[in-house]
C-alpha cells in the first residue's frame, strides 16, 4: 500500500527542477516500509534510483504529564541525587524519554547506570558509549541517540 508519494510533475515552481519523485510503501506480512526514489544528478548526467527498506518504529509514551520537579541519580548507588524543578529542562528529558524508540533487541552492555525519578516511576539511564543510550522501566526498554544535549540538562556523565 502507498504511504506517500511526491513527484517533480506535481510541483509548478520553476524554481524547484529536481525532476524525480520519491514514494514510501507498506505491505501486510512485511515488518518495514520500502522506499523508491528517483531523480536525475546533472553532475553526472544520469539518473539515480533509489531503494531503501527501512524498520518501522514505535514509541511508547512513559510520562503523560511533565512533572514539577524529577530526581536524578548519577549513579544507582547514591544516596542522593540532583534535584531538577526548572520546567523547560524536565519537559525537554520528558521528551527525550517519551520519544525514544521502543527497544526489544537485547539488553544493552554499558558502563554507567543513572536513574531518574518522577513521582513513583523510576527509569534507569543505561549509557556509557558514544552512540546509544538505554532508558529502563518496568513498562519496558527503550533506545535512543545519545545526545549531548540529555548529558548537559540531566548532569550525567558520559
Amino acid at each position: 500500500m502507498k504511504e506517500y508519494s511526491d513527484s517533480a510533475l506535481d510541483d509548478n515552481d520553476s524554481e524547484n527542477d529536481w525532476g524525480g519523485f520519491y514514494s514510501r510503501w507498506t505491505k501486510e506480512g512485511f515488518v518495514g516500509e520500502l522506499s523508491v526514489s528517483a531523480s536525475y544528478n546533472q553532475y553526472e548526467n544520469q539518473t539515480q534510483v533509489m531503494f531503501d527498506q527501512t524498520p518501522i518504529h514505535h514509541s511508547t509514551k512513559w510520562i503523560n504529564e511533565v512533572p514539577a520537579s524529577l530526581c536524578i541519580y548519577d549513579n544507582l548507588n547514591d544516596e542522593g541525587c540532583v534535584v531538577l524543578d526548572d520546567h523547560e529542562i524536565i519537559q525537554k528529558i520528558v521528551g527525550f524519554i517519551n520519544d525514544a524508540i521502543d527497544w526489544e533487541g537485547e539488553s544493552p552492555k554499558v558502563q554507567k547506570t543513572g536513574a531518574i525519578v518522577i513521582g513513583e516511576k523510576t527509569i534507569k539511564v543505561l549509557y556509557g558509549g558514544e552512540i546509544e543510550l538505554y532508558f529502563q522501566s518496568e513498562i519496558g526498554l527503550k533506545l535512543m541517540k545519545a545526545e549531548p544535549e540529555f548529558f548537559e540538562m540531566t548532569g550525567l556523565n558520559n
